[in-house]
């Protein structure tokens, strides 16, 4: 009984390897491990918040021992502020990202604004030429997972998106 316990449990943790082998391999390995960090716990809480955005971010967050709170606007204001760091646009935030970097964007509104976590583009074209990927939930809606920010905000609105990052 024990020998078939230790199979099981030395079965187990190679399977468990190999299944973060295979995970990771869609990932470049070009980029650092913080920005895998950071997709993978998107991944894990984007369907929880899907519906969420700053209940997202928060969760995200919180994942890599990064302490957000409040709604929309207030990370908004958070992010603005040491030690986060703003960042000029969505070219910067892309790099910063794949560089392992937590990256917020977000953007102020009257009532209720909006947060996604930029992630590494990992390698492919931003949008446009400048809107980085970035997972996301909504309210009143269902977030996107590895998509370009441009769908994150009206056309109107994409262009003043407040961009920052935070190291982990």
């Amino acid at each position: 009984m024990e020998k078939i316990i230790e199979f099981i449990s030395s079965f187990l943790v190679r399977n468990e390897q190999i299944s973060k082998e295979v995970n990771t391999s869609r990932i470049s390995q070009k980029i650092p491990s913080e920005s895998i960090d950071i997709i993978n716990a998107c991944e894990k809480h984007w369907n929880i918040h899907k519906d969420n955005c700053s209940g997202f971010v928060k969760a995200v967050a919180g994942e890599l021992n990064i302490e957000l709170s409040g709604q929309a606007n207030d990370i908004v204001d958070k992010i603005q502020n040491p030690p986060w760091k703003i960042l000029p646009d969505g070219i910067e935030a892309n790099r910063k990202a794949t560089e392992g970097k937590l990256v917020i964007a977000g953007r102020k509104e009257s009532v209720n604004g909006h947060v996604v976590v930029v992630v590494s583009n990992n390698g492919k074209e931003l949008s446009n030429g400048k809107y980085p990927y970035a997972y996301w939930g909504q309210l009143n809606a269902i977030g996107k997972k590895g998509e370009t920010i441009n769908y994150a905000w009206i056309k109107e609105e994409r262009d003043s998106v407040i961009y920052s990052y935070c190291d982990l």
